[in-house]
């Protein structure tokens, strides 16, 4: 007996110890098929008006729809603490012309920032549009919204699914699927929206230029749509914010896959791209009609500042691409800063000067271009970015650049594949200290790395470059090698300093001497000396112990062509 109220008090202090999470209970509707045979919309939005009116965190509402296929005569509205459920197999037809098939709230109820309504989830069914037009979803003023295991079809130029001023967004594995497109209109299927006017948001005041932010969508697929997913609008000051596409699949498209119209601290990763005009574009200043495209806020007591510094990171995506609409800036991932002058500030109402993105990485994707007037990467106004360990190759004959600078500075290019373009990597239109480094530069029909200029670029020794049909590096109009002959240093101690002697190497202009406290330490840059002379004395304290590199430099108007590294010594 004692050891039996031994084991029942050990299994009571057990039980006590672990925590307990109340679960919220829900009030639940269940619409019947008969009911839904009667008269879809009515039913639907009966119950979507009852948890309107008494829903709660503490008590939400789920509304569940059975299996069939069945016609709304009007829109949907749906409100907060609400989950409607469709079955898998339950397919909702649009049979009216104007407006969406489910939205949030209603015009009269005018909200503003995220405050409008929350805690909504839309799950399951497909959503037919019927080619009718307008939204098949909107949401706007929100927070706490997933719309998840949807599928989205058969849409006439506009949106399939639209939001704005929205806070904690998620779309996940839903399907965007056949549009029709007979008007001028470039609709994305999944827009990221600003609520700055009517014409972007209607029925959705206040115009308060609230962005969206902690957006995700991920595991989504996009086929035989004209664009996929993002923004191209923006308003000055009011920027997205963790935006992340992730994961998704894009099928078959006519235009852009993946637009980032003023995003920052973002993540574009492990998208897969099958058939595009453009994969993804991240943009700080529009490429075009900037006058129609990036608004001052309403607030007129607003920050103005363009965004610069993005923070954000493009990885690990596979794009590939065919140009079908025949844009003249196809490519597999675009960047574009911008430039106002005095005449177009004016229009725009934007101070003039020159708007970098800065920040930006792009990382570890794989890009297939597949016509001869596309590119792999353009850099237009862009500075302080990275692109390392890519993959940019095409398979046609192409009359455009692997890697393009246009008014680009201070860009790390490194660890890159490029392979079958005009030029490998280029730098133009008075782009300046770009590094070239690591990379691999093979059978492209003109040069691996070619400066105009109006360029200067920092070329460093360790690109392997092979078969381009014209040659290495082109400066300036004059072709340079690669100045990878070795330099031997020798080092030995005197009585007063450290002296440095090493074999000249013909045709280079400099020498830059490098010392660590280490051997195998960090080496900083200490002295440069004129390509006349072979030895150098380092003055230093008695007693102290240094080592050394060195290597060539060509300089070509600006522009270098570091050489390979000494030994150390």
């Amino acid at each position: 007996m004692k050891r039996f109220i031994c084991s029942l008090l050990s299994v009571l202090i057990i039980v006590c110890a672990v925590p307990f999470t109340a679960q919220a209970s829900s009030n639940v509707i269940n619409i019947t098929e008969k009911q839904m045979n009667d008269n879809a919309y009515k039913y639907i939005e009966n119950a979507l008006k009852e948890a309107k009116n008494n829903a709660t965190k503490e008590k939400p509402y789920v509304i569940n729809v059975p299996s069939g296929n069945y016609t709304l005569k009007k829109a949907l509205h749906i409100y907060s603490n609400t989950t409607l459920n469709l079955e898998d197999d339950t397919v909702l037809l649009k049979g009216f012309t104007d407006g969406n098939m489910i939205k949030l709230g209603v015009k009269e109820e005018a909200n503003s920032g995220y405050e409008g309504y929350e805690n909504v989830t839309v799950n399951g069914g497909v959503w037919n549009g019927n080619f009718k037009g307008a939204c098949i979803m909107r949401f706007a003023h929100c927070k706490k919204i997933t719309v998840k295991n949807c599928i989205l079809q058969n849409q006439k130029n506009a949106h399939f699914l639209e939001l704005a001023a929205a806070n904690n967004f998620k779309i996940t594995n839903c399907i965007f699927e056949g549009y029709l497109k007979t008007e001028s209109t470039d609709a994305l299927a999944l827009q990221i929206d600003i609520i700055h006017n009517s014409a972007h948001f209607s029925a959705y005041e206040e115009y308060d230029d609230t962005p969206c932010k902690n957006i995700t969508v991920s595991k989504c697929t996009f086929t035989d749509v004209y664009s996929g997913v993002g923004t191209r609008s923006g308003v000055v000051g009011s920027y997205f914010d963790n935006i992340k596409i992730k994961n998704n699949t894009f099928k078959d498209l006519s235009d852009i896959a993946i637009s980032a119209f003023n995003f920052r601290n973002s993540e574009i990763s492990g998208n897969k791209i099958n058939s595009a005009t453009m994969g993804i574009t991240f943009q700080t200043f529009p490429d075009v009609n900037a006058a129609n495209r990036l608004y001052l806020p309403n607030d007129k007591d607003a920050d103005t500042d363009i965004i610069k510094d993005t923070n954000s990171v493009i990885k690990n995506n596979s794009i590939t691409v065919y140009n079908t609409t025949y844009r003249g800036n196809s490519s597999g991932i675009s960047v574009y800063g911008g430039s106002v002058s005095a005449e177009y500030a004016k229009e725009i109402k934007v101070k003039k000067g020159k708007y970098y993105a800065e920040g930006l990485v792009l990382s570890k994707n794989k890009i297939k271009v597949h016509s001869a007037s596309s590119g792999g990467v353009i850099m237009e106004y862009a500075n302080k970015c990275s692109l390392k360990d890519n993959s940019i190759i095409s398979y046609s004959d192409s009359s455009a650049d692997g890697i393009i600078f246009l008014n680009g500075d201070n860009n790390i290019v490194s660890g890159n594949t490029v392979k079958g373009f005009f030029n490998g990597i280029s730098a133009v239109s008075g782009s300046v200290k770009n590094k070239f480094t690591k990379n691999v530069i093979k059978s492209n029909s003109n040069y691996a790395i070619s400066v105009d200029k109006k360029s200067k670029a920092l070329i460093y020794y360790g690109n392997t470059v092979k078969g381009n049909k014209k040659g290495k590096y082109h400066i300036k109009s004059k072709n340079y090698p690669l100045y990878a002959k070795d330099i031997k240093l020798n080092a030995e101690k005197s009585l007063s300093g450290n002296r440095l002697k090493w074999n000249k190497v013909k045709g280079v202009s400099e020498y830059k001497i490098y010392r660590s406290n280490k051997k195998n330490g960090t080496y900083k840059f200490i002295k440069t000396v004129k390509a006349k002379k072979s030895s150098y004395t380092d003055y230093n304290k008695k007693g102290s112990k240094y080592y050394y590199r060195i290597r060539a430099v060509k300089n070509v108007n600006g522009s270098k062509i570091y050489g390979k590294y000494s030994n150390k010594e």
